[in-house]
């Protein structure tokens, strides 16, 4: 402020005040332009939340069937299965 107040251009202290607050104001409208073209999730996260119900899917479906036939399989390998079978389905 009072670097805009020593030029020697002849600004009042009101002038200098509305100066900056015109510089506060330009900032902000600049932070409200990048915050809505900055996403606050990145694509890579929204596109797996999208494939969650698939995969939910797939593992219910192999579950109940499971119980059906009476195999049993470890967690892991029907992890792998379910996680091949949705990398499939999004191709």
């Amino acid at each position: 402020m009072t670097w805009f107040l020593e030029r020697q251009e002849g600004r009042t202290i009101f002038e200098v005040c509305l100066i900056l607050v015109l510089i506060e104001h330009v900032l902000l409208g600049v932070k409200v332009v990048m915050a809505t073209l900055i996403p606050d999730v990145p694509a890579d996260v929204v596109n797996a939340e999208r494939k969650r119900p698939k995969v939910e899917e797939i593992a219910e479906n192999e579950i109940s069937s499971l119980k059906r036939d009476g195999n049993a399989k470890s967690m892991i390998e029907m992890m792998d299965e379910i996680t091949k079978e949705a990398q499939e389905q999004s191709k």
